[in-house]
């Protein structure tokens, strides 16, 4: 068993992934820790995530990780932190499940509905080079129960190979087909 007396930054484990070159990435509710098979290395606020209480993780196409939490979203390109908020256009700042799309889509499932950044934006983020303290200027597009969400509690998202979206709330799942998932 591994809790935080083997080096872990809390005891509940909320999200796990294995990353490119092996690592697994442990979310917790106290912070984020990376594991090479030996040690343990941990990331808190102190290092630049946006909150110690982490939900899910993913890793995108590229090998960057981005790491949903109670306070914001993170990006972590293994060695800054950059942090968006429903201050740079997330739904809010609770969120749940982080994936891509078939066509390079992020998308995040909050509490108040699901946002989208596009793969444009994506490849903005990877060309500028931003420090930690930096907010960079990117759109988030937000879909709630006005674009049709069931509810706006968002749980879970998956796209299929079409490029629809299965988005999972409170109150059962809604579609979002694939005409509206990829229009920027």
């Amino acid at each position: 068993d591994f809790t935080t007396v083997q080096g872990l930054p809390g005891n509940a484990v909320t999200g796990i992934v294995e990353d490119k070159a092996g690592n697994l990435w442990f979310g917790t509710s106290g912070g984020l820790s990376k594991y090479d098979g030996k040690s343990f290395t941990n990331f808190t606020t102190v290092q630049g995530l946006a909150d110690p209480n982490v939900n899910s993780l993913f890793e995108d196409k590229d090998g960057t990780l981005w790491v949903s939490t109670n306070g914001g979203l993170s990006r972590f390109d293994g060695k800054t932190f950059i942090n968006f908020t429903k201050d740079q256009g997330l739904a809010n700042n609770l969120l749940q499940k982080i994936t891509q799309d078939k066509d390079g889509n992020l998308w995040i499932g909050t509490s108040m509905g699901l946002s989208r950044l596009s793969a444009r934006e994506l490849d903005q983020l990877k060309t500028s080079s931003l420090s930690s303290n930096e907010i960079p200027g990117v759109k988030f597009d937000n879909f709630t129960t006005s674009e049709g969400l069931a509810d706006d509690m968002v749980y879970a998202c998956v796209g299929d190979q079409k490029g629809n979206m299965f988005i999972g709330t409170n109150l059962g799942f809604t579609v979002l087909p694939a005409a509206i998932s990829t229009l920027h």
